[in-house]
């Protein structure tokens, strides 16, 4: 569907763009979640590497990957 690809590919857009020092982790988990309750293909990928591109450490990108897979995409 059109739709769904576009919503896919503007969150991907979201990913790319600076992210202020003291906001990555609750701005990666904000877009992450979006991502993932969209179903974008490989968004933990993209998560993580982004993750890593704006100076998070390996392990804690992998930490905030898993939490929005545990609680990011929770409907309320």
């Amino acid at each position: 569907d059109e739709e769904v690809l576009l919503m896919h590919d503007a969150l991907i857009e979201d990913l790319k763009k600076p992210i202020p020092q003291g906001k990555r982790n609750n701005t990666l988990f904000a877009i992450g979640s979006q991502m993932a309750a969209a179903q974008v293909p490989d968004w933990e990928a993209l998560v993580f590497d982004r993750a890593v591109a704006v100076g998070l450490d390996s392990a804690e990108a992998q930490k905030l990957v898993e939490n929005i897979g545990n609680y990011g995409t929770v409907s309320p």
